[in-house]
């Protein structure tokens, strides 16, 4: 009986979260999407999308709501293509690119819309235009970390290996002084061979971040041995 009783009450809860009703009662649309994004995290995407969806009912031009359907999209798209139903997931593919393109258009500055955009594109397998979507993200948003590193690491999936290593050096001359930079650039420079240039990165990550034992590691692995007495 005990567990009878608990299967109605979960389908229960099923029906009324599905309804919308008592969440849109309950929820404004910053708190729908600061839920969505718990679940999102959590890797509860139905649910996340869901939540994402209600806080658009709610403020229909909500960007950050817009880029958390076509993240949920996205992942949906690669469940459906690790499980051979490539119908399904190119459908995905389709739904998270409409919601990525409203966000990139509602609001061009926001760097994760560019991402999701590119993250789409790639898996569409169509390279040429998430470098370009890359390229426009930095024009956009103008030369910053997050926009430089997203177009290095995208002509680095590409093989371009060249202009990736630009975009790196260009990410770490406009924030020096930002570890999550030199630890990317440390890791291209790693994969196309460049030791030296690696263990240089990682150990100005060291110097920002001393206490960062993946960092550490790094530094040991290439040769070089991190002590207290070098940082700064």
């Amino acid at each position: 009986m005990t567990g009878t009783i608990k299967r109605f009450a979960v389908s229960l809860v099923v029906m009324v979260l599905s309804s919308g009703c008592v969440l849109q009662r309950q929820y404004n649309a910053t708190e729908a999407y600061d839920q969505g994004m718990a679940e999102y995290y959590s890797g509860n995407y139905t649910s996340a999308d869901q939540y994402f969806k209600w806080a658009l009912d709610l403020k229909k031009e909500y960007g950050s709501a817009m880029v958390g359907r076509a993240q949920c999209q996205l992942q949906f798209a690669k469940e459906n293509f690790a499980s051979h139903n490539t119908g399904a997931a190119l459908l995905n593919l389709e739904e998270a690119l409409y919601w990525a393109n409203l966000a990139v258009d509602g609001d061009p500055g926001n760097p994760r819309s560019t991402q999701v955009r590119v993250d789409i594109l790639k898996l569409k397998g169509q390279i040429e235009r998430g470098i370009k979507t890359a390229q426009w993200g930095v024009n956009v948003q103008g030369p910053n970390a997050d926009s430089l590193l997203l177009m290095a690491k995208t002509y680095e999936d590409a093989g371009s290996y060249d202009e990736a290593e630009v975009a790196y050096k260009q990410a770490i001359a406009v924030a020096p002084g930002n570890v999550e930079v030199r630890v990317k650039a440390g890791r291209f420079y790693e994969k196309i061979g460049k030791r030296d240039l690696a263990l240089i990165q990682y150990e100005e990550a060291w110097q920002l971040d001393p206490s960062n034992e993946d960092v550490q590691i790094k530094i040991s692995e290439l040769g070089g041995v991190p002590s207290e007495g070098q940082a700064q």
